[in-house]
């Protein structure tokens, strides 16, 4: 049950990275474009920002999950 939980929590948090680096690509294209400012996306901090955000998950939910997974399901549901 713990797994499950931080396998939420990490895909939640990794699909805010993803947006998050999709967002910061678009708006660095459009400086770049309409705003004649050089910019350079580089692979190594794309990966480093969704490693990240993976990281933030796995602590953010460690917590909860633990806590989760050691309800009982029926006292769960009662007090939730």
């Amino acid at each position: 049950m713990l797994r499950q939980f931080l396998v939420e929590s990490v895909l939640i948090c990794l699909g805010g990275g993803v947006v998050g680096v999709v967002g910061g690509a678009l708006v660095s294209a459009l400086l770049s474009r309409w705003g004649g400012w050089p910019t350079h996306l580089s692979v190594m901090h794309v990966l480093g920002t969704v490693a990240a955000s993976a990281a933030i998950g796995v602590c953010a939910g460690l917590y909860p999950a633990r806590r989760a997974a050691n309800l009982d399901p029926i006292d769960g549901v009662r007090y939730e």
